[in-house]
C-alpha cells in the first residue's frame, strides 16, 4: 500500500498537498521578511500549522497510515527518553 507524503509545489510561496490523494493543504509558508527575527517566527509559526493541518489530513483521509505514524511517534518519544 503506498504511502502519503507531504509534498511541496516550490516556488516563492510554497503551497503542500498530499502525495497520495492530491488534496491541497490550505497551510503555506511565508515569503521573505525583511527582519529576520519576524521571519523566523512567521516560520516557526507556519510549519506548526502545517504539521497540524498534515496531522489532521492524515487521520481524516488516510486513516491506515495515522495509526502508522502515531505508532512511530510513540516509539520515538519512548527512545528519546532512555537517556
Amino acid at each position: 500500500m503506498p504511502s502519503p507524503f507531504l509534498r511541496s509545489s516550490g516556488g516563492p510561496r510554497w503551497e503542500f498537498y498530499c502525495s497520495l490523494c492530491k488534496t491541497s493543504l490550505k497551510s503555506k509558508m511565508p515569503g521573505p521578511v525583511p527582519q529576520l527575527n519576524e521571519h523566523e517566527k512567521a516560520v516557526a509559526q507556519a510549519k506548526t500549522a502545517l504539521l497540524k493541518e498534515w496531522d489532521e489530513h492524515l487521520a481524516d483521509a488516510h486513516p491506515q497510515q495515522w495509526g502508522r505514524e502515531q505508532r512511530k511517534r510513540t516509539r520515538r518519544r519512548g527512545r528519546g527518553s532512555r537517556g
